[in-house]
């Protein structure tokens, strides 16, 4: 009898198996990262590049919505530029004894600007993973 049970356990098991692995029980429109290869996407996933229906998660990173972002909303740039202008004065003053052969130097405020511009990286370590969507 115990056979029986085992044989059915075994049975339960490799059906759930591979109903994981074909996507069947997950629900339509579900997105899952894919570490396999494009040509390895199951039967019925399609990846996220704005083709049939899927939203385009090509080099993207996914954020919830809530309080900062709507559902469906899109933003960011792949990269920025640091720019700004300052301008201060000071004075630097030296002088010396007023006697014979000794000179006496002052100097007077000079406005100087300083420019900087350059652009910086923000990204974070990452592992690139493909993105797909049950249809």
């Amino acid at each position: 009898m115990q056979w029986l049970i085992d044989s059915i356990v075994a049975i339960c098991k490799a059906y759930t198996d591979s109903q994981i692995l074909n996507g069947k029980n997950m629900p339509q429109f579900s997105i899952v990262l894919w570490q396999g290869r494009v040509v390895d996407i199951p039967d019925g996933w399609v990846i996220c590049n704005g083709d049939n229906g899927t939203p385009n998660l090509l080099d993207r990173f996914v954020v919830c919505p809530g309080n900062d972002f709507a559902r469906d909303e899109t933003g960011g740039t792949m990269s920025h530029d640091h720019q700004g202008e300052d301008q201060h004065t000071h004075q630097l003053g030296a002088g010396g004894d007023l006697g014979s052969g000794k000179a006496f130097t002052t100097t007077t405020s000079q406005p100087h600007d300083v420019q900087r511009t350059g652009s910086a990286g923000t990204l974070p370590p990452y592992m690139a993973l493909w993105y797909i969507m049950k249809l």
